[in-house]
């Protein structure tokens, strides 16, 4: 159990870059995004972490969010902006002399060395 609250309270500092990273991937809606953080954390975010760090994002011009019909329901599906792809590159150049043993490769993901 310490080794989650550990990993957790790493990971949370994170997840706005991890964010960024996933909708650099492509455009997808909220609920594959909290998905691909469980996946790539082993830490589970619901909406109440993650639609409000979404929304954030997308007023400051780092996301786009836009409406689409899925059959009978809609769907916000976020994509990463230009200012946001900016931010994300600014960030990895940031990381990447701190974790020397692993590297930020061009997606964005560390990769162990």
């Amino acid at each position: 159990m310490v080794e989650a609250n550990v990993l957790r309270m790493f990971v949370r500092g994170f997840v706005e870059f991890l964010i960024l990273w996933i909708t650099s991937q492509g455009p997808m809606h909220g609920y594959l995004i909290m998905k691909k953080l469980e996946e790539y954390t082993s830490v589970s975010y619901g909406p109440g972490t993650v639609y409000p760090i979404l929304y954030k994002l997308e007023s400051m011009n780092l996301l786009k969010g836009e409406w689409r019909s899925t059959g009978e329901r809609k769907v916000k599906v976020y994509t990463i902006t230009d200012e946001g792809i900016k931010v994300l590159k600014r960030l990895r150049s940031i990381l990447t002399p701190l974790v020397p043993e692993a590297e930020v490769c061009e997606s964005g993901v560390v990769i162990p060395r």
